[in-house]
């Protein structure tokens, strides 16, 4: 009893020495030395595979670890050695009653894996974000859930039936065309199927399109169902990236991009399905325009009823009074000046608007877009580099700062305002409401009231016009809150 103790000990420390701690040694006490022990390629040695206890590490990786030693070229070309070798080291094995080496399984030590692990193809060491769910996996790991676009066009029939929002649809298309667009929190996607959420943020385009598939399908019969927008908004905190950290893992992926607007173009029509017209044989057909480049037919299609003949044997000419067409506007933003280190350049983004998203944005304004990255080769027709410029396409657009026409005054807020006005204290109230976690300063307060409401404008009799605007001018000693309060003012009064 007392060698086997010793040659456990001798072996425990041994191994510690030679594996480092985290290293679990699994065994019984080693069998007797064998007169011809066969050879173990696993681990090199030229004992018998009884002699060595089985070791696993079961810190970070489910799967079972072999020490690192030297294995022979020879061996590790033949994976059929492992159970010659076991089956070698069992029939020369002597009959003992003392158990065997006992080789844990791996699926006792492995955490259980759960719909996030699953997607992203990585063990659950740690509760992901959406982020990392969504984030293409290594080569080799990719086990998405795939969704079959009919299967994503019942789902989200069933979303909106379940959502409440089959009513919205219905009212929609009443009110087509002033109002054309669903909006869709991202939260309650997100609720109702994880999986599916997490598809659309690395297949949008196939989400989207089933979703407007879906929205036709449950609208009231009319033109106006095929032309409701699907959009989606409110994307968690970890999927909005900075213009600064856009990167080629981002191609393709719905992500949502904060920046301030830099400049807008004009609001102008982009075809989406041009119509030619055959010169040869009269026939009109169709030419899709997916990106930033018109294409023209390659030849008279045949599936559409044309001659078949190509580019170079007939002319097409282009029917732009029945092509179908889209409001498109551009837009570039860029990095909000606050969180730029001292001596960085704002770096700036591309994106494209269309349809009832146009015309809504000005320069100048903080917003949030949410969309789909995307990359354009650059270089001319004969001479394209291998480097690419990105843009996004804009799904739903979300502004940090409500504008004042957009305030919905209820009867509620109308009343409560009707009964503070007649109120005689009414100016102490507004000079309290004004920045009230600084204490004091009650005339700086008053002054900026006074200059938040300001006067009449008036016209004196030989023609001339006074303002009624009221300008102020703090001046102090550093650090008493004069940056303070202006910076209340205007976000009070932009």
């Amino acid at each position: 009893m007392s060698s086997s103790g010793s040659s456990m000990t001798v072996a425990t420390r041994r191994l510690g020495r030679t594996f480092g701690p985290g290293w679990i040694l699994s065994a019984t006490p080693p069998a007797p030395r064998l007169k011809s022990p066969p050879t173990c390629w696993t681990y090199g040695c030229s004992d018998s595979c009884a002699r060595r206890p089985w070791i696993t590490n079961i810190l970070s990786s489910p799967r079972i670890e072999r020490p690192r030693r030297r294995v022979p070229s020879a061996a590790r070309a033949s994976p059929t050695r492992t159970a010659a070798c076991d089956a070698e080291s069992a029939a020369s094995r002597p009959a003992s009653k003392t158990l065997g080496p006992v080789r844990i399984p791996v699926e006792t030590v492995r955490p259980k894996l759960t719909h996030r692990s699953r997607i992203s193809g990585r063990e659950p060491q740690r509760n992901m974000t959406l982020s990392e769910a969504a984030a293409p996996p290594g080569r080799g790991k990719d086990v998405l859930v795939e969704f079959p676009q009919d299967e994503l066009i019942a789902k989200w029939e069933e979303f909106f039936e379940e959502m409440g929002y089959l009513s919205k649809i219905i009212a929609i298309a009443d009110r087509f065309p002033e109002e054309r667009s669903l909006l869709v929190a991202f939260d309650e996607l997100n609720r109702f199927d994880t999986d599916m959420a997490i598809y659309l943020l690395r297949h949008p385009l196939n989400v989207l399109l089933a979703g407007e598939e879906a929205i036709r399908r449950l609208a009231p019969p009319g033109d106006e169902g095929a032309q409701i927008h699907l959009r989606v908004k409110l994307l968690p905190r970890d999927r909005r990236v900075p213009v600064r950290a856009l990167r080629a893992k981002h191609l393709g992926q719905y992500i949502a991009v904060e920046g301030l607007v830099r400049k807008s173009t004009e609001v102008r029509p982009r075809v989406t399905d041009a119509l030619f017209q055959c010169l040869r044989c009269g026939t009109i057909i169709k030419e899709p325009q997916d990106g930033q480049t018109f294409r023209e037919p390659l030849e008279c299609y045949e599936e559409q009823g044309g001659c078949k003949r190509s580019a170079s044997a007939t002319k097409f000419k282009l029917l732009t009074e029945t092509s179908l067409f889209v409001d498109t506007q551009k837009l570039e933003i860029q990095e909000a000046p606050e969180g730029l280190r001292g001596g960085e350049e704002p770096q700036r983004l591309t994106l494209y608007l269309e349809d009832d998203l146009t015309g809504r944005i000005t320069p100048g304004e903080r917003v949030v877009m949410n969309g789909v990255l995307r990359s354009v080769q650059k270089g001319r027709p004969r001479e394209k580099s291998t480097l690419f410029d990105i843009f996004m396409d804009v799904n739903s657009v979300e502004k940090e700062q409500v504008e004042f026409e957009e305030i919905e005054v209820t009867e509620e807020d109308a009343r409560l305002i009707r009964e503070m006005g007649t109120s005689p204290d009414i100016f102490r109230m507004i000079t309290a409401s004004i920045a009230p976690s600084m204490y004091g300063m009650h005339v700086e307060k008053e002054a900026l009231a006074l200059q938040l409401f300001s006067g009449v404008p008036k016209v004196m009799p030989d023609g001339r016009r006074i303002r009624g605007d009221i300008h102020v001018l703090m001046v102090g000693d550093p650090g008493i809150g004069k940056s303070e309060l202006l910076s209340y003012m205007s976000r009070l009064s932009p």
